[in-house]
């Protein structure tokens, strides 16, 4: 039997170059993921401060970035990315909305909280 809910079980968020996303209600999802697009923004922790507000409280926030600092990396350029991160960065940014935990996932920074 299928259950129905009025609730999206996901939903892909594009922010814009503001890194806003306005006409979401302030804690209204359990999980907010942005997966490689934080090296992207002019203004990163306007990003994360975005994220911190779509998510409800005991919701996760996560983001992931390459680490470019891998060997795989090494051999790439990346003109496009306005950041590369250390861990202790994306920590820093995070850190602000809950006990911020870091993962290296191959060749990826991956950073969650719990709100």
């Amino acid at each position: 039997m299928a259950m129905e809910s009025d609730r999206p079980l996901l939903l892909d968020l594009f922010c814009g170059a503001g890194g806003s996303a306005a006409g979401y209600h302030s804690a209204g999802f359990d999980v907010v993921i942005a997966g490689e697009v934080i090296e992207h923004f002019e203004d990163p922790s306007r990003l994360v401060r975005e994220m911190a507000r779509l998510c409800k409280p005991g919701g996760w926030m996560a983001i992931s970035t390459v680490d470019t600092n891998c060997e795989n990396a090494k051999k790439l350029d990346y003109p496009e990315h306005l950041w590369e991160f250390t861990p202790e960065e994306l920590l820093a940014l995070f850190s602000p909305y809950g006990a911020a935990e870091y993962y290296l996932c191959g060749d990826y920074h991956m950073v969650e909280t719990r709100r």
